[in-house]
């Protein structure tokens, strides 16, 4: 029976990874960010004086600067019929690590069901009378994400697609034993109910976001 790490880690190979080898490098097309525009409005009338402001609109503004701040935040992204539901389970602010790979970070993925049969990659005979099996993978993701890219990637989570690849990483055989932290594969007799579809991204990663923050 499989059911110990370094076996399914021997079936993850044999599996070519498709779902993080197909697609090739990660896209540059994600989005950086949302634009903002700024409202702005005029006093209509000439008979009514308007006090002289302290600090102009102008000034305010360059009283303003743009910095990183960073936190650790906890997803789901669960996908049916290619509509993805995300859910952030948490958002932390947490201190620089002072490093470009911070430690601690990785995301989970939870594949699609695939027909158990004799020619599957993943076929055990000892486990015959199961129909479908899916695999589950977790690995290391010790970046920094931009906050805006993966909150597209999320909303946009896309299988075997340039987002999948974004937030999941792009692993090859090369890297593989250093990134895996755990392989499973779950048989089933038969998939359940509503989950013919269904994929599963979660996460528990490094996040860099740029604010804007009043000068001293």
């Amino acid at each position: 029976m499989i059911n110990n790490f370094e076996l399914n880690k021997d079936k993850l190979g044999k599996l070519t990874r498709k779902v993080i080898l197909v697609g090739g490098i990660i896209s540059t097309l994600l989005t950086g960010g949302c634009k903002t525009k700024e409202n702005s409005s005029t006093n209509p009338s000439v008979t009514e004086v308007t006090p002289t402001p302290t600090e102009t609109p102008d000034v305010a503004s360059d009283n303003e600067q743009e910095e990183y701040k960073y936190y650790r935040i906890e997803f789901t992204v669960k996908v049916y019929n290619d509509q993805p539901q995300v859910t952030i389970e948490s958002e932390k602010e947490v201190e620089y690590q002072n490093t470009e790979t911070p430690e601690g970070g990785f995301v989970t993925a939870t594949e699609k069901w695939q027909p158990h049969v004799p020619d599957a990659p993943a076929y055990d005979e000892g486990r015959s009378d199961m129909t479908v099996y899916r695999l589950v993978e977790v690995f290391k993701r010790y970046i920094y994400f931009d906050y805006d890219e993966l909150m597209n990637a999320l909303n946009n989570m896309d299988y075997l697609g340039p987002n999948f690849d974004y937030v999941f990483g792009y692993v090859t055989s090369d890297n593989v034993d250093e990134l895996c932290l755990d392989v499973r594969l779950n048989y089933k007799r038969e998939i359940p109910a509503g989950e013919e579809n269904f994929y599963m991204v979660q996460g528990y990663v490094n996040v860099r976001k740029k604010v804007k923050v009043k000068s001293k």
